[in-house]
């Protein structure tokens, strides 16, 4: 079982990391169309379009969870190469069948089948990363992941404002429906031109072997746990601003859109501050549970913020520590699996989705009860997990030395 040079190392993880993106970017390119992709498909069916919209993402979202665990434990088996080629594969069919779809039920279709290829993709990427020597190595791997699937979603909006201008004020159905279609065909293409370049160069034999922690299989637990109540506060966080931005502050969609994207943008750059940090100081165990109370600080602050400018201030702390949180976290799943990496992060990303969709639907219930409701309980949930990881660190499970130079 060989290790790759540094150079083959360093091109295969930059491929990966295009992977992410394009699965990401994929994911970004539907909220700009997804309300005009419906009404183009629905037949004045009972449903509404929000009702729609809201089940076509959690469809994604529940087939990614579901399978994410089954695809991680085939890579450790069988190998992570045909998995992750397998995966984006389908990914890419099932990408460009959706935005080709003509009935609602083939959109569905193409979801589910989309959510259920991607859970083959992205566990498998971190795998590769969770494999990466030395230490210091493999969380930057981490923060690149990242990163990309944050650039992802910022560029997909993007794309597919480019690629339906065209077609936005064309009276024709046929034009438009070609308009809708565009961003996935493009996203696709791009996730073929990534296919082929993983095919050429991913090695064929199994990555090198790593040593499995001691104490993994009574920490794991708990960090997973913190992985769901992160992702569920996020998930909240997400939909609960902008439903009180609208609201209350009174912003216009594109106020709000500068809004979100401030929330990408300081996600991405406090992730590039993770590629550069030692990881005896960003990876102990003071870091994650300030984290978690800066953002649970940031989170109960919020529905007091009246003005633009307090809102940005809270959502840029939010996110910063939500963007340092999330690669710290798989960084440290990865270190305690060995072997398992498949495994053990494809339970973490189930944790995140399913925390991400748990939080999202929370929050849009809780929001027409009580406005501050949203906030409150995630800043709740982001302390309960923020308890977690100072007991964690007290039962003396913490970064040792000796990682700082494993490999």
């Amino acid at each position: 079982m060989k290790r790759l040079s540094p150079q083959a190392d360093t091109d295969i993880h930059l491929l990966l990391t295009a992977t992410v993106f394009v699965v990401f970017m994929g994911y970004g390119s539907l909220l700009p169309v997804l309300a005009s992709f419906i009404e183009h498909l629905a037949d004045n069916g009972r449903r509404s379009v929000s009702w729609h919209a809201g089940m076509l993402m959690g469809a994604y979202t529940l087939a990614l969870s579901a399978f994410a665990p089954i695809c991680g434990r085939l890579s450790d088996r069988v190998g992570q190469r045909s998995i992750l080629l397998v995966g984006l594969a389908g990914y890419v069919v099932t990408l460009l069948l959706f935005g080709l779809s003509l009935t609602l039920w083939q959109a569905y279709a193409m979801r589910i089948a989309s959510g259920l290829f991607a859970a083959a993709v992205l566990p498998v990427t971190m795998a590769f990363a969770g494999a990466s020597h030395p230490a210091a190595l493999r969380a930057r791997r981490f923060a690149w992941l990242s990163a990309a699937s944050g650039l992802g979603l910022l560029a997909g909006p993007a794309l597919s404002g480019i690629t339906t201008r065209t077609g936005a004020g064309s009276g024709g159905a046929d034009q438009w429906h070609v308009a809708l279609a565009s961003p996935f065909a493009v996203a696709a293409i791009l996730g073929a031109a990534a296919w082929i370049a993983l095919f050429l160069r991913l090695p064929r034999v199994p990555m090198a072997r790593t040593p499995t922690a001691p104490d993994a299989a009574r920490v794991q637990p708990t960090l997973f746990f913190l992985v769901l109540l992160l992702m569920f506060g996020l998930g909240s966080f997400e939909v609960a601003i902008g439903l009180r931005a609208q609201r209350f502050l009174g912003l216009t969609p594109a106020a709000i859109s500068v809004m979100f994207m401030e929330c990408s943008l300081v996600m991405i750059v406090a992730q590039i501050a993770v590629f550069w940090s030692p990881s005896s100081l960003l990876y102990g165990p003071l870091l994650t549970t300030s984290g978690l109370v800066a953002m649970a600080v940031g989170m109960a602050l919020l529905p007091y913020s009246d003005s633009y400018l307090a809102q940005a201030g809270l959502i840029g702390v939010i996110a910063a520590a939500a963007g340092i949180l999330i690669p710290v976290l798989s960084y440290r799943i990865s270190r305690d699996a060995g072997d398992n990496q498949g495994r053990a992060l494809g339970k973490s990303v189930a944790a995140g989705n399913l925390g991400q969709a748990a939080g999202s639907l929370a929050a849009g219930v809780l929001f027409d009860l009580r406005p501050e409701l949203p906030f409150w309980l995630g800043a709740g949930l982001l302390v309960s997990a923020a308890l977690a990881a100072a007991r964690l660190a007290a039962s003396g499970v913490a970064l040792r030395a000796n990682e700082k130079g494993r490999g």
